[in-house]
């Protein structure tokens, strides 16, 4: 459905989650050690393409790795993108 997508910046494993009448995609990311921008912009990317092709309900969850200034938040530039 969404050809072969092959991010550089981070490991990504797509599913789709069928149970009888619901029907859902979920993305797991994980980001690797590479630039925040870089991580984001293409994560940014690859959601839109995921939601343009996708009437599914999308669900992202994993380990990005982007930490924001203190314990409790994460990046700006990832805060931004969500």
């Amino acid at each position: 459905m969404f050809g072969k997508i092959e991010p550089t910046t981070y490991e990504l494993q797509l599913l789709r989650i069928c149970v009888v009448t619901y029907d859902c995609r979920a993305c797991l990311p994980a980001a690797v050690d590479v630039h925040i921008s870089s991580f984001v912009d293409e994560f940014a990317n690859i959601t839109a393409l995921l939601t343009s092709e996708c009437s599914d309900n999308i669900i992202v969850c994993g380990d990005m790795n982007c930490p924001g200034p203190n314990d409790s938040s994460v990046d700006a530039e990832l805060d931004e993108c969500f």
